[in-house]
Order: C-alpha cells, then structure tokens, then sequence
C-alpha cells in the first residue's frame, strides 16, 4: 500500500492472515455461466452442499474458522456503481440467515465491514 509504516498497516499485517481459494467454478466460468458442469447454480448450494465445489469451499471454511470471507467475482455488465457509469468490482452483502431478516451479531460486524469499505 501506499502507507506501509502507518500503525493500521503494521497491526492488520501482523494481526491478520488471509486465505484465498481461487477460482471455485472454473467450469462455468469458463461458459461465463454461474452454473457447474452438472448444471447446479454454485451460488446457490451453501445449504445443500450438492456440489463438489460447495463441499469443499464448506469444508475449507469449516477448517480455517474465518472472521469473515468474501466472495470475489465478476459482477453483471450492468451493475453499476450508485448513479454513475462506472461498473462494480465488489459486491458487499450482508446476507440474513433467516425470513425476518434478523440481525445478529455476525450479521452486524458483516454490515459494518460493509460500510467501512463502501466509505474508503
């Protein structure tokens, strides 16, 4: 970064240990599709764990115990950022974990990285 003796930097360097699982759909990736070779939607299979890469990305998050993890991907041609033109590199959820949309503790630090990085 731009500031590598700034006390932030040197306590989130020694503080923090980043884990990176590079492309988890590689198959349908390469066919610009959110869809595996099998035809199941890789987004949408955190619960089921039918696929081979939702079995693996739980499994890896089950041995590591992140504070966080963030899904990195390419969004939508159409997305954009607020009103301009300019396209997102990021999307920042929050998902809830239930139908009335609770916020928990984990929810509420998930909303507030959000927010942190949104504001830089």
């Amino acid at each position: 970064g731009g500031h590598p003796g700034h006390p932030l930097v040197q306590g989130l360097r020694e503080a923090t240990t980043l884990h990176f699982l590079p492309v988890m759909n590689p198959d349908g990736a390469a066919r610009f599709q959110r869809h595996n070779a099998q035809g199941i939607d890789i987004n949408r299979d955190a619960r089921a764990l039918v696929s081979p890469e939702a079995r693996a990305l739980h499994g890896l998050r089950e041995q590591v115990r992140p504070a966080f993890g963030f899904n990195l991907h390419d969004q939508q041609v159409g997305y954009r950022t607020g009103d301009s033109d300019r396209g997102t590199a990021i999307a920042l959820l929050a998902p809830a974990f239930n139908e009335a949309r609770d916020v928990d503790a984990t929810r509420a630090r998930a909303i507030e990285v959000a927010v942190a990085i949104r504001a830089v």
